[in-house]
């Protein structure tokens, strides 16, 4: 079957919650990972002429390159934001050493305006004199050796700041109990008491907090008598195949029925389907296959594994699997769903946004919990409504003080929503 099929089949072979969960960076805050605003104020100063990077987090040797390629891809200064695309940066150095020997003309222009912008702190001759053969190939050598250093210190920035710690498990446990516990009150009533149901997760973090939570029987014990089921049990597209691939977890559209269909024993309780959209550490492709790998590293110099992250910049929607399917499972799990509760979510990506949109326009209410989108992103979306009270910000901080018990409150009055 298509990534469609699957995604049609599984969504109908659920009993799906009336609520879908889906946390941005915000979530991830109490445990310790930074915001997005949080990433790039630590790692990059806002200047007149652009983004420079901070000493402490990259090289000399790549400081100069760096503003270089920004300047390429933005150079209208007008244009410049809070944040840049480190997504766009990062596949432009990988285009940029892999076609460089070619010298084509998109590349010369490419290849001339660094040139231009480094030749003080290289110490290079003017660019219309960087063309002669020897001089240029030196140039060049040294340039790509820049250009792959600045790559590496780019995704290093992002490995290091959302690895997790020994301690993140407990911590996730801690702060996700008192909203399973809510939860679990809301939706009871509406499945028809103890049966076995779905309640989707999405969420756009790199961190493995939830993943490391429900890895541990005791934890999710903990979840599970909060929501008072007598089980949790987690969907991820990942499995094993003994025979072909040996003990690798490795991921497959298949899967998510596969995973269903093994829980049918399991008639009380809740399965939660869980869709990393950005990719999270501990993916990687191999071999022509996507695995799950304990290891929150990046792939060992000369590796052939590839990273499965998207970093931090504007998105666009992925054409490949598995985050092609995953995007497919959340327009259907919206689609279907009364509410989406949004935890630190930004509201800055477009194709999320146009997401939520076009649930929105099918009756999906949505509440945000904070930190708050700005308050542009929620009247952009509050305008979407196709009648009152489908969208509302709770003005309240995500922790494990936060006063859950009031959500039902808030369902009723300010949604007008009787789950």
């Amino acid at each position: 079957m298509d990534s469609q099929e699957i995604v049609t089949q599984f969504v109908n072979d659920c009993p799906p919650a009336p609520v879908v969960l889906f946390t941005g960076a915000g979530a991830s805050r109490p445990l310790d990972f930074p915001t997005t605003a949080e990433f790039f104020q630590d790692h990059f100063q806002l200047q007149s002429h652009g983004f420079h990077p901070k000493s402490e987090h990259f090289s000399s040797r790549t400081a100069g390159l760096f503003t270089a390629v920004v300047e390429t891809l933005w150079p209208d200064s007008e244009k410049k934001k809070l944040f840049f695309d480190v997504e766009a940066v990062i596949k432009f150095l990988h285009w940029f050493t892999a076609n460089a020997p070619n010298e084509n003309s998109d590349l010369l222009q490419a290849y001339d305006v660094i040139r231009a912008v480094l030749t003080d702190s290289m110490n290079l001759v003017q660019v219309s004199q960087a063309r002669s053969g020897r001089i240029k190939t030196m140039q060049s050598q040294d340039l790509l050796g820049r250009a792959t250093q600045l790559a590496d210190e780019l995704k290093y920035a992002v490995y290091a700041n959302y690895r997790s710690d020994d301690n993140v498990g407990d911590k996730a446990t801690k702060l996700y109990v008192p909203l399973a516990q809510a939860l679990g009150f809301s939706i009871r009533n509406s499945v028809g008491g103890m049966q076995r149901y779905a309640l989707p997760i999405f969420t756009t973090n790199y961190d493995r907090s939830l993943d490391v939570m429900l890895e541990v029987g005791e934890r999710r014990e903990q979840v599970a008598e909060a929501m008072d089921v007598p089980s949790v049990s987690q969907i991820d597209g990942f499995d094993q195949d003994f025979v072909r691939h040996g003990h690798e977890y490795f991921w497959d559209r298949n899967h998510y029925i596969k995973q269903w269909q093994e829980l049918e024993v399991v008639t009380e309780g809740v399965v939660l389907p869980y869709f990393k959209l950005h990719g999270p550490l501990g993916w990687r492709e191999r071999d022509g296959r996507v695995i799950r790998i304990d290891v929150e590293e990046r792939p060992d110099a000369g590796s052939t594994d590839r990273e499965m992250l998207i970093y931090p910049g504007e998105k666009v929607e992925p054409e490949d699997d598995p985050l092609k399917t995953m995007y497919s499972m959340l327009k259907e799990f919206l689609r279907q769903a009364k509410l989406v509760l949004v935890i630190g979510f930004s509201l800055r990506d477009d194709v999320t946004y146009s997401i939520f949109a076009r649930a929105l326009h099918e009756g999906t209410c949505f509440l945000f919990i904070g930190p708050p989108p700005s308050p542009e992103a929620i009247q952009r979306l509050w305008e979407q409504q196709p009648k009152d009270k489908m969208v509302y910000y709770w003005p309240t901080e995500f922790s494990p003080d936060t006063p859950f018990n009031e959500l039902p409150g808030i369902f009723d009055k300010e949604l007008s929503l009787h789950l």
